[in-house]
């Protein structure tokens, strides 16, 4: 289970573009993440290996979590 904690800092406004790039840094590798484990869940389902297949889709699924949550955090900022 994923427990989400907020955490408040701040930065100088001229930070502001490096501090919201490293923060899509992060989701462009969660973007990599999701493309290999959308890979591997389809074949695992092509070798019908179904219980594996639902815990990747699981993993997908978090990743999917992951990248939208950080991308609200880059939208509240901007």
């Amino acid at each position: 289970i994923l427990v989400r904690v907020k955490i408040s800092y701040g930065i100088e406004s001229d930070d502001l573009p490096d501090e919201i790039k490293k923060l899509y840094e992060s989701v462009s590798e969660w973007i990599q993440i999701l493309d290999n484990q959308s890979d591997t869940a389809e074949d695992l389902l092509e070798a019908e290996e179904y219980e594996s297949c639902l815990s990747m889709m699981n993993k997908v699924q978090e990743t999917m979590v992951k990248m939208d949550t950080r991308i609200a955090d880059i939208y509240n900022i901007l």
